[in-house]
């Protein structure tokens, strides 16, 4: 049932929490998912909980590394000081518009 939430989506705009392994192991199978209903869509992982960088449980290497596999933008962000939410969106926005254009 919760792969009907993805039909007739346009874009994807994953979070995963910079203090928490699981969520960056996890993360694949789940574009897998998604993109299997979908689509070929464009991507943006956000990478929150940048404001707890010290607590961080991996770093800008691995998050690129899955970036890359996803085949997908990254930014780190913070919802809790707004630190590149706002560029999220725009960039996930920018990437769909280009995406139409191209089609």
């Amino acid at each position: 049932m919760k792969e009907a939430y993805f039909y007739g989506a346009s874009g994807i705009l994953a979070v995963v929490d910079r203090t928490n392994r699981a969520s960056l192991d996890g993360i694949g199978e789940w574009f897998t998912v998604v993109r299997e209903v979908a689509g070929p869509v464009p991507a943006v992982l956000a990478v929150n909980k940048n404001d707890l960088a010290a607590q961080a449980a991996f770093g800008t290497a691995e998050t690129g590394e899955a970036a890359r596999r996803l085949g997908c933008d990254v930014l780190l962000t913070s919802a809790k000081t707004g630190e590149n939410v706002e560029r999220a969106f725009e960039r996930l926005g920018d990437l769909v518009v280009h995406r139409q254009l191209a089609l």
